[in-house]
């Protein structure tokens, strides 16, 4: 009677091996599918989002970014992103950006930021802001062109820059690339 139980054990050993066998192949399984499934929902997504999207991710995440327009560059960190800008704070200097005129670099840091979500603010309605405030504005242009100056007037298809020469400048509203603004209190 002994041997039949031995038999018997044995017989339930190879049971219990095979079962968890089948558990470990289908855990196994279930969770090569769900990584799958994983990876493919995120690629949706990106696929879905839109530059403005990205961009808050990233100014959100506290990556640096550089965006390269019209033969210039900045870098930096966003702090702000609009509904077709965004606003990168490098050394001593701020630019705004408009979205559909730049490529874009992310670099991973570990800084801590705090983006501000503009939502529904547009670079037209910021250039109103700075003509109402009247800072001092590097204006950048195609073909690497800058104007430095004074908003005087935002009409519906141009701005109207008084520069540091006296002059009036008539600079057609796409084409402004970016604004540049000096952070530093001197």
């Amino acid at each position: 009677m002994s041997r039949a139980r031995k038999g018997m054990n044995q017989g339930d050993d190879h049971d219990r091996d095979l079962a968890a066998e089948l558990r470990e192949s289908a855990g196994r399984e279930w969770s090569n599918e769900a990584a799958e499934d994983e990876r493919l929902s995120e690629l949706l997504r990106r696929r879905r989002a839109g530059l403005r999207d990205v961009l808050v991710e990233i100014g959100a995440r506290g990556n640096s970014i550089s965006a390269a327009f019209g033969g210039h560059s900045f870098g930096g960190f966003l702090v702000a992103v609009g509904s077709d800008y965004a606003t990168v704070e490098g050394s001593g200097q701020t630019a705004d950006i408009r979205l559909e005129v730049a490529s874009w670099s992310v670099l991973d840091s570990d800084r801590q930021t705090a983006l501000q979500e503009l939502g529904g603010d547009g670079f037209v309605a910021l250039l109103k802001r700075y003509e109402s405030e009247g800072p001092r504005l590097a204006f950048a242009l195609p073909d690497a062109e800058i104007a430095i100056g004074r908003i005087a007037v935002v009409a519906s298809d141009h701005v109207e820059v008084a520069d540091l020469d006296g002059r009036t400048l008539l600079i057609p509203a796409g084409a402004i690339l970016a604004t540049i603004r000096s952070t530093d209190p001197h």
